[in-house]
């Protein structure tokens, strides 16, 4: 996760499992706008990707987790602005606390790997890895909710895991160990996904958010005395770009699944990927070569396909 794939608030997010956002945010709100939802969906995509490409702009002057800081200081804000809008959550007593802890970890974990990859790997190339997610939940939901997958998902996943490898080429002149940081995010992600997916029926989507923004903004404070370095002047831009986009596409996702279903805007997230890949190449040069955009199609197919037949299987109130 970059810190964009919050499950409450889905990604890059952005992925299949738990329950929409949408479901307890204040009676008021509006319902069943599909067109205002696809096109905020869509344009999360583009925000998200603009935080990607400024926070591949800025490696050369603040460190990782400093990265990571000033995106969940800006996710926490939000997340503060959702809770107070809904004043019956109960913020200091949440029933699976515990599950809370271990998911904010693990989303934390997801940003800090995915943003150490954007360090070394072209946009789109880490953006297409960490897409992996939503297939690595097929084998955590089968191992550990008792989930049935079917024959078609398994396949699924192991063609989503076939473009892995031809983007990452192990053992290939081009390979890059460092791929390993976007696949171990994704790898975060999912086991956040799944424990979002047992905790759905009994807390609500903004304490979930609560939780994750503060436990990750702990965590990356706890690592700034060890890497903290001042921005230049010319680059503070960017860093607030870097936090603006990515809060502001939580925010897009959040009212989008108000609006209308996770089966209809799930797939819609893979998107992404494309506009990681153009926007790497206009910004950085960074071509992919044939390979990898044969892994991403094969990506975005078993994403698409996986997202779809979940959707399918789980009653209409549940996210995809």
């Amino acid at each position: 996760m970059n810190v964009r794939a919050d499950e409450s608030v889905p990604a890059r997010e952005d992925q299949p499992a738990g329950s929409a956002p949408g479901r307890d945010l204040p009676s008021g709100a509006p319902r069943h706008r599909p067109v205002a939802a696809v096109l905020l969906i869509l344009g999360s995509t583009i925000v998200f990707t603009i935080s990607d490409v400024a926070s591949k702009a800025i490696t050369d002057v603040i460190p990782a987790f400093e990265n990571v800081f000033f995106r969940y200081l800006a996710y926490a804000g939000l997340a503060v602005v959702l809770v107070a809008r809904n004043p019956s959550i109960p913020v200091f007593k949440p029933r699976n606390l515990r599950l809370q802890i271990v998911r904010g970890i693990f989303a934390f974990g997801s940003a800090s790997l995915f943003i150490i990859g954007l360090y070394f790997l072209p946009v789109g190339d880490a953006t297409a890895i960490n897409f992996v997610a939503p297939l690595m939940i097929v084998g955590l939901s089968a191992l550990w909710l008792g989930e049935p997958v079917g024959l078609k998902r398994w396949i699924a996943a192991a063609i989503g895991f076939l473009g892995v490898l031809l983007i990452m080429q192990p053992g290939g002149a081009s390979f890059q160990w460092q791929a390993v940081f976007p696949l171990l995010a994704a790898l975060c992600w999912a086991f956040a996904l799944v424990i979002t997916r047992r905790m759905s029926a009994t807390e609500p989507p903004q304490l979930t958010m609560l939780y994750t923004a503060f436990i990750g903004l702990a965590a990356s404070c706890a690592m700034l005395p060890f890497e903290w370095a001042t921005p230049p002047a010319s680059h503070w831009f960017l860093v607030a770009l870097v936090a603006v986009t990515a809060t502001a596409g939580h925010a897009l996702i959040v009212v989008a699944f108000g609006y209308a279903p996770a089966s209809l805007l799930a797939p819609l997230s893979y998107i992404q990927i494309v506009w990681a890949s153009a926007m790497g190449y206009v910004v950085f040069g960074d071509a992919p070569g044939l390979a990898s955009l044969l892994g991403m199609g094969l990506i975005i197919a078993s994403g698409l396909y996986t997202a779809r037949s979940d959707s399918a299987g789980r009653p209409s109130s549940k996210r995809a």
